[in-house]
């Protein structure tokens, strides 16, 4: 009695059936059928295929399983509400936060004991700043950097245009903020707007400065910190350096 194996990639190399004789390999398109005379040279040549990591690997009765299958009618997917889950070390603890209908939930994980610390609505999107020191909050025109358990305003701004996305520094020091009519540069500890930029932008954030330019040019890459721009449209580039702060409440 032989064995029936089935492959399916996306491209079949006879290279890789080399070992089990042409006879036993059948090929069409990107399936191949191969007939193997035992339970014990099966199993090997199954092991082997896997390790490979370019082939589904499945036995003939499987195959005819899966092909007998009748796709179930096609129905709407529900809308899900959105949920925005970040995890990152807050006073040596692990902490969490939540933002789902419109209500932002802090959580405190320590060993096997998970409390909710803060639970409060709130509006827009959220963007937690890489050491996890700000939460900034923004709808429309309007932004708000929080501190704390994130129950505390520490900043708020109000723009003439809506807000598109914002964007920390690696070090908290500089926020970008893109408008739908302007980009800003803002210091993070003073709230003091360094740039006001009402052309097309490319910013590059390099630990504690931002290089920007006004310019329709092309980013080249980067590479050590530098960035490298393209075009004969390039008008201004410029680095700005933000201070080091330390956060007053």
């Amino acid at each position: 009695m032989g064995y029936e194996i089935i492959l399916i990639g996306e491209k079949i190399s006879l290279e890789d059936l080399k070992n089990y004789g042409e006879e036993n390999v059948a090929i069409k398109d990107n399936i191949a059928l191969v007939n193997l005379r035992n339970s014990t040279l099966a199993h090997r040549f199954i092991q082997e295929m896997k390790k490979l990591g370019t082939y589904e690997v499945l036995s003939l009765e499987e195959y005819e399983e899966i092909m007998k299958t009748t796709p179930e009618d096609y129905k709407p997917l529900e809308n899900v509400v959105y949920k925005d889950c970040i995890s990152w070390q807050f006073d040596g603890k692990e902490n969490f936060v939540v933002s789902n209908d419109n209500t932002l939930s802090v959580w405190d994980v320590e060993f096997d004991n998970v409390q909710k610390q803060v639970d409060f609505p709130i509006r827009g999107n959220i963007l937690l700043s890489n050491s996890g020191m700000f939460m900034a909050n923004y709808f429309e025109n309007r932004l708000v950097l929080y501190v704390e358990k994130f129950d505390k305003i520490f900043t708020n701004f109000e723009f003439k245009e809506d807000i598109k996305r914002v964007e920390f520094n690696d070090t908290d020091t500089l926020l970008l903020v893109y408008t739908t009519e302007i980009n800003l540069l803002i210091e993070t500890y003073t709230g003091k707007i360094l740039k006001e930029m009402d052309k097309p932008c490319i910013f590059n954030i390099t630990g504690d400065n931002v290089i920007y330019t006004t310019t329709k040019g092309i980013k080249d890459g980067i590479k050590d910190g530098i960035i490298s721009l393209m075009g004969e449209d390039i008008k201004k580039v410029d680095i700005i350096k933000a201070k080091h702060g330390q956060m007053m409440i």
